[in-house]
């Protein structure tokens, strides 16, 4: 077997992939479509040139039974890392801190325990959960919030308070400064970036990112993110 029939092989199972991972109709490019992928964006001018050569390749008759281009081995190592990075696409369950490892509270938590936790850790959110779904979230704009409504001397005459004395500051909805958003455990990575840059050319910005097994604030929660982790992993 030739290089080129290699190439030609290479080709095809990389359209397989493509149509496999993105669940593409019959008839769409499964190339063209993987070059505008944002995680592929900066291979686009070498997505095409592979295209350039595969369509010489298969709508050019042989020159005495031989093709006229041998690709290059460095082009069959490009198709095989194309291939492998396809099927190898990360999911957001993949990179999300576990739902064990997850610093969160209740509503019977003590909220001057929990910020001084917080400040330690340098953690800047804590999700609020009740029989494993989160119904709030305590952050750093829960307490200027707080604080701001209610005096600077709130926490300090206040040392037992809890989450549930405060729940007002903990809503899921109606967030002025951000939002928070729940996905499916089996979302992909880039899928989530796609939705993130959504959001942020229309100006909303997320403080947690929430994997529930169907994208519903109503289920059990199985891990998190945060937006920087996510455009990071």
């Amino acid at each position: 077997m030739t290089t080129t029939d290699i190439f030609l092989d290479k080709y095809r199972e990389l359209e397989v992939a493509v149509r496999y991972a993105y669940k593409l109709g019959k008839y769409e490019s499964a190339v063209s479509f993987l070059k505008k992928q944002k995680a592929f964006e900066k291979y686009s001018a070498d997505i095409d040139y592979i295209s350039d050569i595969r369509n010489l390749l298969s709508h050019n008759r042989k020159i005495i039974g031989e093709y006229a281009v041998q690709p290059s081995e460095q082009v069959l190592h490009f198709m095989d890392a194309l291939i492998n990075a396809v099927n190898g696409r990360k999911r957001c369950r993949d990179v999300a801190i576990k739902v064990d490892k997850i610093l969160k509270k209740n509503l019977s938590g003590k909220v001057s325990d929990t910020m001084k936790i917080m400040n330690a850790r340098n953690f800047s959110h804590v999700p609020i959960v009740d029989n494993r779904r989160v119904i709030g979230v305590f952050s750093r704009n829960s307490i200027f919030s707080f604080v701001a409504d209610n005096g600077f001397d709130a926490l300090s005459k206040n040392p037992a308070l809890t989450f549930n004395d405060i729940k007002d500051y903990l809503k899921l909805d109606g967030r002025e400064r951000e939002e928070y958003l729940f996905i499916k455990n089996t979302l992909f990575l880039d899928e989530l970036e796609d939705l993130l840059d959504e959001m942020s050319k229309k100006g909303r910005k997320v403080g947690l990112i929430f994997l529930t097994k169907n994208g519903s604030r109503e289920d059990s929660i199985m891990g998190m993110l945060t937006p920087w982790a996510a455009r990071k992993s």
